[in-house]
């Protein structure tokens, strides 16, 4: 009978992280609490703010972290556990120069007057703590570790709203951004030290012991095209925000921020439950230059998040609509058919996962980068045209398009390039 259910499941479902996903579905519940929260408790302008802010920390953390991972993360899974230290020790060194050129570049931007000191330091403060927790997260996952990593996630990335809630209800003079930015970056800092706790039982903290040094600069020059890529999907994920603040204002950036968080969720939750199991494999597969195994790993990863993102998809519509109608605020239910958009963005995402990282378990890193920012160029032209004249269903049908044009072109490029490394075999 297990024998059969077991059969089952994997032919329905397949393999899934189901702790990390637990955890990370926790971590969700508890941002949507803090979006309503906000909506509720603060003023749109402030949730606004806050989504400005969180949108330039989540962009600062990838300039700082170089995109060195997606380098790193090929070379840790096939290493052995002493040159697992020697490839960390050397991602250390790398994220101490870039953390230093990010706060000097901050110092200058708040002398010269550009963002205030204080919110300076709140960035920075984030984008240091939070950078070096999902470090940790990453280099878990790459190790096969997927349950410890979400439990130093849940905690740096959900588990912080909890006292920020609680504060807010019990003394209402609390309900300040000041109290959520300081418990947000006191619970990253609180999961990097769990992380490091679980690097150290692996063993891979502490002193190298190899001779041969990981080639960092071959390393950041791959990572340098990463680098682009990652921003440019930044770009096309929060470019909404940043034109909704400069054709309308800030309390418009606020709803739009309201339901783009509670869309990314979707997203957010199929990489935890699905996506980031698979990830070693197909780099495994890659290495091995075994491309059917790797063409069907892609495929079932594409076809297990599709059907995935449908299934989940009526139950967020449901609670975008419950979250509109509680927060009592009319510009937040006028919004609601962008939300729809955003939906339809986070599936036309995850479902192009399956040839995201075969392109990326083939090192088709330069292709990557090429289309990330055709499609980052392409969401600035469309939020140009389209913000100013419908607001915040323009920024989402923005994304959308953006992300189908993005989708579209990893699927040919790496159906593409499968066929031209099995030619040449």
């Amino acid at each position: 009978m297990y024998a059969e259910l077991e059969h089952l499941r994997r032919r329905f479902v397949g393999d899934a992280n189901l702790v990390g996903a637990s955890l990370r579905l926790a971590s969700l519940g508890a941002k949507f609490g803090l979006t309503l929260y906000l909506a509720r408790c603060l003023s749109t302008a402030d949730l606004g703010t806050y989504g400005l802010v969180a949108a330039t920390a989540a962009i600062g953390i990838q300039l700082v972290g170089l995109e060195f991972h997606t380098f790193t993360t090929r070379e840790v899974v096939r290493a052995s556990p002493e040159g697992r230290r020697s490839i960390i020790a050397s991602q250390l060194s790398v994220y101490a120069a870039s953390h230093a050129v990010a706060l000097v570049s901050l110092a200058i931007a708040s002398g010269l007057g550009w963002v205030s000191p204080a919110t300076a330091g709140w960035i920075a403060a984030l984008v240091v703590g939070n950078h070096l927790a999902q470090e940790a997260h990453r280099l878990l996952i790459a190790i096969s570790r997927p349950r410890e990593a979400y439990v130093i996630h849940s905690i740096a990335q959900g588990l912080w709203i909890v006292p920020v809630v609680a504060a807010g209800v019990l003394w209402p003079i609390s309900r300040n951004l000041t109290i959520v930015f300081a418990s947000w970056v006191a619970f990253a800092l609180m999961g990097l030290a769990l992380g490091c706790v679980y690097l150290r039982q692996e063993g891979l903290l502490g002193p190298r012991q190899v001779a041969t040094p990981l080639p960092i600069a071959h390393g950041l020059a791959v990572s340098a095209q990463f680098v682009v890529a990652a921003v440019a999907f930044q770009l096309v994920d929060y470019a909404g925000r940043y034109f909704l603040n400069g054709y309308r204002d800030t309390a418009q950036a606020g709803v739009y921020t309201l339901f783009s968080s509670i869309a990314g969720a979707l997203r957010e939750l199929l990489y935890a439950a699905v996506v980031s199991l698979v990830i070693p494999q197909m780099v495994r597969a890659a290495q091995a230059r075994d491309f059917a195994a790797l063409q069907r790993l892609g495929t079932g990863l594409q076809r297990r998040c599709a059907t995935w993102t449908l299934v989940l998809i009526p139950p967020f519509v449901l609670l975008g609509y419950l979250v509109a109608r509680v927060s009592g605020r009319s510009e937040i239910v006028g919004a609601f058919d962008a939300y729809l958009w955003l939906l339809g963005a986070a599936l036309v995402s995850n479902y192009s996962m399956g040839a995201h990282y075969t392109l990326y378990a083939l090192h088709a890193d330069r292709q990557i980068m090429y289309i990330h920012v055709g499609s980052a160029l392409m969401c600035v032209a469309l939020q140009a045209l389209w913000t100013g004249l419908w607001g915040a269903q323009g920024a989402a049908l923005a994304t959308l398009v953006s992300l189908t044009a993005m989708g579209l072109a990893k699927r040919w490029v790496a159906a593409r390039t499968i066929m031209q490394r099995r030619g040449s075999a």
